[in-house]
C-alpha cells in the first residue's frame, strides 16, 4: 500500500509541476503581449511626434513666407504713398503756376 501512495505522490507532484509550467507559460504570454503593446505604443508615439514636428516646421515656413510678403507689401505701400504725395505736390505746383499766369 505504501508503494501506491508513493506513486500517487509522484503523480501529484508531476501534475503540480505541469500546472506551474502552464501558469508560467501564461505569464510569459501575457508579458510578451504587454511588451509588444509597449513597443507598438512607443512606435506610434514616435510617429506622432515626427508628424507634429513636420506640421510645425511647415507652419513656421509658411509664417516666414507670409512675413516676407507682408514686408514687401508694406514697402510697396510706402512707395505708392510717396508717389501719390509727389503727384499731389506736382498738381499743386501746376495749379499755382496757372493762377500766377491768370493774375496780371
Amino acid at each position: 500500500m505504501r508503494r501506491k501512495g508513493k506513486e500517487e505522490e509522484e503523480e501529484e507532484e508531476e501534475e503540480e509541476e505541469k500546472e506551474e509550467e502552464e501558469e508560467m507559460m501564461v505569464k510569459i504570454e501575457k508579458l510578451d503581449k504587454k511588451l509588444k503593446k509597449m513597443e507598438q505604443n512607443k512606435t506610434a508615439a514616435t510617429r506622432y511626434r515626427q508628424k507634429k514636428r513636420a506640421e510645425q516646421e511647415a507652419l513656421t515656413g509658411g509664417c516666414k513666407e507670409l512675413e516676407k510678403k507682408n514686408e514687401a507689401l508694406k514697402e510697396k505701400a510706402d512707395s505708392l504713398a510717396k508717389e501719390i504725395q509727389y503727384l499731389k505736390d506736382l498738381i499743386e505746383e501746376v495749379r499755382k503756376a496757372r493762377e500766377k499766369k491768370r493774375v496780371p
